[in-house]
């Protein structure tokens, strides 16, 4: 899921025409973005939930999947890059 949501996070940021900064930066924003978002779902499934609990492995997976989806990124999309 989070190898999906960083390949389309970097997909957006790339097609940012108006925006350099944004497009030069975006694998930093998606990876960034991503990561936190993978984060704060851990603690609210820990701290507001009562039926789910927040792991630390879990949060690595969400961490692998965003790297996965950069590297997926800049297999399929290597002409956004360069």
């Amino acid at each position: 899921m989070y190898a999906f949501l960083t390949f389309q996070v970097m997909k957006a940021c790339v097609r940012q025409y108006a925006n350099w900064t944004i497009r030069y930066n975006a694998t930093r924003i998606a990876v960034i973005s991503c990561i936190i978002y993978g984060g704060l779902i851990e603690l609210m499934q820990e701290y507001l939930l009562v039926d789910r609990y927040g792991d630390w492995m879990d949060l690595i997976a969400n961490i692998a999947g965003t790297f996965l989806g950069v590297w997926l990124f800049k297999k399929l999309f290597i002409q956004y890059i360069r």
